[in-house]
């Protein structure tokens, strides 16, 4: 392993307690913090984008059913195709 390749100071002081073959409780703390911060992190990335992609539906779907309305598709047709309540599609 080149140590070199590895220049966040975290990973730094983990290759140093190696080096010395202990860790301090300081560090080791730190060490976990910093890994369920990144997990962490991933947990929200996923959550959001997850968020994201139903907002980006629920958008699309009501935008298709103004489309749909405005071109003349009947109701039903419309809550057929879109999955929405009559009330919903008429207040398009």
């Amino acid at each position: 392993m080149d140590e070199t390749d590895y220049q966040e100071s975290m990973l730094q002081k983990i290759m140093t307690a190696i080096h010395k073959k202990s860790i301090d409780p300081t560090l080791l703390s730190e060490i976990k913090d910093e890994a369920a911060w990144t997990k962490a992190k991933k947990r929200f990335v996923a959550e959001g984008r997850k968020d994201g992609i139903r907002k980006g539906m629920e958008k699309g779907v009501l935008m298709m059913a103004k489309n749909m309305k405005e071109a003349g598709v009947i109701v039903e047709t419309i809550m057929e195709v879109t999955g929405l309540p009559m009330e919903q599609i008429e207040s398009l």
